[in-house]
């Protein structure tokens, strides 16, 4: 059922990479979001071209091309170190952009949701204040009328206190509490 045969597992190897890549190029692209849609775009051709270097390679391969002499200088040795090379050196920069792009997007959103959290405070501490003046306000108005009549009782007691007052002085200023 195995049989050890250096062409079938090169194209199965040369198959595999290019169908994940173009997997991969495929699901970068449709799940992209706004903030980072030019590094994505940016990491989904290079997935494209990777994809695509190894189908030359099957194809190349299924067409008769030899995989056992793999250091003869040929272009068709030579492409797949070249390709693993920039491509990692690509899709480093790509993703490390494209972490940028996203973290400085959640920035900028944060900001905003900072800057409104800000301002409904700002509303809310104009409304406390104008509250905290009313309330003042309230507590003037009640202490200035309740200030007159109290003092008015503190009299009247000072005075029964003293018992100059006569009985009949008594029942009169009672009658008027």
């Amino acid at each position: 059922f195995i049989e050890n045969n250096i062409q079938i597992r090169s194209i199965l190897i040369s198959a595999t990479l290019a169908f994940i890549s173009f997997l991969t190029a495929f699901s970068l692209y449709k799940n992209k979001i706004k903030s980072i849609s030019t590094t994505v775009n940016f990491n989904t051709l290079i997935f494209i071209l990777h994809g695509s270097i190894f189908s030359y390679r099957t194809i190349m391969i299924m067409a008769g091309n030899s995989v056992t002499d793999i250091f003869t200088p040929t272009l068709f040795n030579i492409v797949p170190y070249f390709d693993a090379l920039i491509v990692a050196l690509l899709w480093t920069f790509g993703f490390v952009l494209m972490v940028n792009h996203r973290l400085n997007a959640e920035m900028v959103e944060y900001a905003q949701l900072l800057e409104s959290k800000n301002s409904h405070i700002g509303t809310q501490n104009n409304e406390l204040e104008r509250l905290n003046l009313l309330n003042q306000k309230i507590f003037s108005v009640i202490s200035h009328d309740f200030k007159g009549p109290v003092l008015s009782l503190q009299l009247l007691l000072k005075t029964l206190e003293n018992k100059n007052v006569t009985e009949d002085q008594i029942a009169l200023y009672t009658r008027d509490i």
